[in-house]
């Protein structure tokens, strides 16, 4: 995959190499560990790497006993990339984003997930700009040049599409008591299969579409919060994040706003009989757009195996990893001091990067490597060593750091 990640996100810095050529596992600069299907891991780091603790689901749905095994649950990692926004390196990927338009030109993160007082200057006499066909990720997006029309056609509620029928959200009976009031139509595996595509269904024939997450926990932000802004229905969130770090005022509606179900199903009845009032919820289209996959925290990513300024850190206990007082001090860094022996430091290099790749599959693993499940996650995210002309060169001298 090369540096295809970050030319895909419009990175800033995309002088990063993604590969997942285990043969050069000592020469990478980072590597990634993806936690949700990790069976093994390396042992040893070099002085120069970064271990990041690559992880996108949430504690309730994590069973590992990994996590609790010395070696790798105390000081082993210095990096996390999570769908956290307090982490290191803040990773939406295939969960999507609401992107505003006027990041186009200050590519930011600052700038690419503000969703307070933002004034789009690429607005169009129109109302609306069309990015679908310069925009990375954004090509689910329909045209809106009718959205009265589309809202017209629209003849039906609420609908919802799960997977797990019990949930420690208990989502399940919040529907339930919901669909007493308003009507409810449920897909999935726990009751019937959609008549024909699903998300074409929803875009013409639903109005309101339930995002309901399966934990309480914070910034926990799935696939099924994208979902409704790419198919054209007002998305009814329940899960333990501040959705208003995710999307803009009035493009959502958060069910704990509501002091019952029922409060909830009268004002959703009130929406139906207003198109007008409706409609405001697509406001958003004029200032955002839609980003799936959202590859922006691989752009973060690169951008800080550049930075030979960031600190050395270790997480002490990454069960605990936003907790400061477990941040402990590490080796100095192999950009500042070749003492250690790396020939890295020989070079005149203000940029040593790794680059990170997308595994589809893999031969069966060896001792030390990770096993890749997923088919578009990463398991392990390795990086060859670039000089400062974007060159490749292998490393001379790498001495083992033996933890």
């Amino acid at each position: 995959m090369a540096d295809e990640p970050l030319v895909k996100g419009q990175c800033p810095v995309k002088s990063c190499l993604f590969t997942t050529d285990m043969s050069l596992l000592q020469d990478s600069d980072v590597i990634v560990l993806h936690f949700d299907t990790l069976e093994d891991y390396p042992v040893n780091r070099q002085p120069h790497q970064r271990f990041v603790f690559y992880h996108f689901e949430s504690p309730d749905n994590t069973a590992s006993n990994l996590m609790n095994d010395p070696y790798f649950r105390y000081n082993y990692f210095n990096w996390t990339m999570t769908y956290r926004r307090d982490s290191d390196v803040f990773l939406r990927d295939y969960y999507g984003s609401l992107i505003a338009k006027n990041s186009l030109k200050n590519n930011t993160r600052q700038a690419r997930y503000n969703y307070r007082n933002v004034t789009n200057s690429l607005t169009t006499t129109t109302g609306h700009v069309d990015v679908s066909e310069n925009i990375p990720g954004s090509e689910l997006v329909k045209s809106q040049s009718d959205l009265a029309a589309l809202i017209r056609g629209k003849n039906k509620m609420v609908t919802w599409f799960v997977g797990h029928c019990t949930t420690p959200i208990r989502r399940e009976e919040y529907v339930r008591q919901l669909s007493q009031h308003v009507a409810v139509d449920i897909f999935g595996n726990c009751t019937k299969e959609c008549p024909y595509p699903c998300d074409d269904m929803l875009r013409a024939e639903y109005k309101f579409y339930l995002a309901f997450e399966n934990s309480w926990c914070p910034d926990y932000v799935t696939e099924k919060f994208i979902r409704p802004f790419v198919y054209d229905a007002v998305p009814i969130f329940l899960g333990g994040a501040d959705y208003s770090h995710f999307a803009p005022p009035h493009s959502y509606i958060n069910a704990r706003d509501f002091e019952s179900p029922k409060a909830l199903a009268d004002y959703l009845m009130l929406l139906d009989k207003s198109d007008s009032l409706y409609a405001k919820y697509f406001d958003w289209k004029k200032d955002y757009y839609v980003s799936v996959p959202d590859f922006y925290g691989w752009c973060e990513l690169c951008r800080m195996a550049h930075d030979s300024t960031l600190p050395r850190k270790v997480y002490h206990d990454i069960k605990r990893p936003t907790n400061i007082s477990d941040m402990v001090a590490e080796m100095p860094s192999v950009y500042d001091d070749a003492k250690d022996g790396g020939a890295l430091t020989s070079l005149n290099t203000n940029i040593l990067s790794t680059n990170i790749l997308t595994i589809e599959s893999r031969p069966q693993i060896n001792s030390g490597m990770i096993e890749h499940s997923r088919q578009h996650l990463k398991s392990l995210l390795l990086a060859v060593i670039l000089d400062d002309q974007g060159k490749y060169f292998k490393a001379t001298h790498l001495l083992l750091h033996n933890r």
